[in-house]
């Protein structure tokens, strides 16, 4: 006699998505995805249904599948109800694990697409002052590291020079290393220190230290040249590849770990193959594309939204050939399927694990979300306030129309940013909700057309 014998059923959030005679079984809260043939997924539907699901004997080849959807939370005995996570001790920052320290607001670009920044306001002479100085940066990775050390996630913890445009700032950027290598042992505070750059202020000695100091750099590019220059310009409206393109090259040099971020417009979506071919060329490993402007057209313009995904799902096979990772904000719930580690119940760090350092000290949970804003010298009053809560809070089971979603878990809701640009506050899914579950679904039927037992 087995342990996992009767009583067993189908999970109420047991999800399945089928093709090609294969089928991939997940938990809408959980993930915990796994695909099987489908005579052998039929078989276990029929014994849940005559309620007799029954391990007769341990060369059954059920035996192992049974098994393996029980630890998944697939097949869950009678009366089991799941428990959603509940968060607790956020009044302590003790859910912070992520530092963004945006040591400049100035930019020396004017991207069309921006959402921080888009009008001649940014440029360096009028902005000059706003540059976080180094007691600023010090306090701020003090006190971060103060709180994770109690932190509820236990897990890396990652430190983020962000901007503007961080280079401008570079005697900080390189101080504030220096002091957290001097004073932290990084390695034993799981600490990971990277920076997000528009290129086209690398130096070689930047690049050097960038390098040595193995800080991976997320280096914005949208494409080759052209496809590039249509939106990210420099302040004198002449195209930024070829800066960016020799920011690359020394980078390179130097063996610093880059990651390459695209930000798509409907317009060029279909050429970023043409960016897949140049990551390769350039040895840059990793991709990841943020749909947003597309997400925003496809809103706007009733746009098929299944095309796009077929469209993406394209460039992430065409990558995954050349040995390049394909990323993005729209993949994360699929992505999560098969994560062995534990879900948050949140889209992102933006909702209670994030904290953002202005240069003026003030501080934020996500750039995209201003109405939540308070002070690096008094953070009690910050976590403390219903403003923290309601973002700390807006996770799986608290959003009533979220509820019994294909992929309620896996989503959470999507980008609050998004959100709060809509409706001008987070207490309802993303507007782009459609989009989010048609790439789930999309991306599933491509996982089962490549998929071999």
């Amino acid at each position: 006699m087995t342990t996992h014998e009767n009583f067993y059923r189908i999970s109420d959030y047991c999800m399945t998505i089928s093709k090609n005679n294969k089928v991939l079984i997940y938990h809408s809260i959980l993930g915990n995805g796994i695909i099987l043939d489908k005579p052998s997924w039929n078989k276990i539907v029929t014994l849940a249904q005559k309620k007799i699901i029954h391990i007769n004997s341990q060369t059954d080849h059920s035996t192992g599948i049974i098994n393996d959807l029980i630890e998944k939370s697939l097949l869950v005995k009678k009366n089991t109800k799941y428990q959603y996570p509940r968060l607790s001790n956020w009044k302590n920052g003790e859910w912070i694990n992520f530092l963004v320290l945006n040591v400049s607001n100035c930019c020396n670009m004017q991207c069309r697409y921006c959402f921080v920044y888009n009008s001649t306001k940014s440029t360096i002479k009028e902005n000059k002052k706003e540059h976080m100085p180094l007691s600023t940066a010090i306090e701020s990775v003090d006190k971060f590291i103060e709180l994770f050390s109690k932190n509820a996630i236990k897990k890396k913890n990652l430190i983020r020079f962000f901007g503007g445009e961080p280079l401008l700032n570079w005697p900080i950027v390189y101080s504030t290393i220096e002091y957290l290598k001097t004073n932290y042992n990084l390695d034993d505070h799981k600490i990971v220190i990277d920076i997000v750059t528009n290129g086209t202020l690398i130096t070689d000695k930047i690049a050097k230290y960038l390098g040595d100091s193995k800080i991976k750099v997320g280096l914005s590019l949208d494409g080759v040249g052209p496809d590039n220059d249509i939106n990210r310009v420099m302040l004198s409206g002449v195209g930024s590849f070829n800066k960016v393109n020799e920011g690359l090259l020394l980078l390179k040099k130097y063996n610093a770990n880059v990651v390459l971020n695209a930000t798509v417009t409907t317009p060029k979506f279909k050429n970023l193959k043409s960016l897949i071919d140049f990551a390769e060329n350039n040895e840059v490993k990793f991709v990841n594309i943020s749909n947003a402007m597309v997400t925003r057209d496809i809103k706007n313009t009733h746009i098929n939204s299944t095309n796009f995904a077929k469209i993406f799902i394209d460039i992430v096979n065409y990558g995954s050939k050349k040995g390049i990772v394909v990323g993005g904000m729209l993949m994360r719930p699929f992505l999560d399927l098969f994560t062995s580690r534990k879900p948050s119940g949140k889209f992102c760090a933006g909702m209670g694990r994030e904290l953002s350092v202005n240069p003026d000290g003030s501080i934020a949970v996500c750039a995209g979300l201003p109405h939540l804003k308070g002070s690096l010298h008094c953070l009690k009053s910050f976590f403390t306030s219903k403003e923290y809560e309601n973002v700390v809070q807006r996770t799986v089971s608290n959003l009533d129309e979220c509820a019994g979603c294909e992929i309620e878990g896996l989503c959470c809701g999507g980008c609050a940013a998004g959100t709060y640009d809509q409706y001008h506050h987070i207490d309802k899914a993303t507007p782009y909700c459609n989009l989010m579950k048609t790439y789930f679904r999309e991306l599933a039927f491509n996982l089962l057309d490549n998929h071999t037992f």
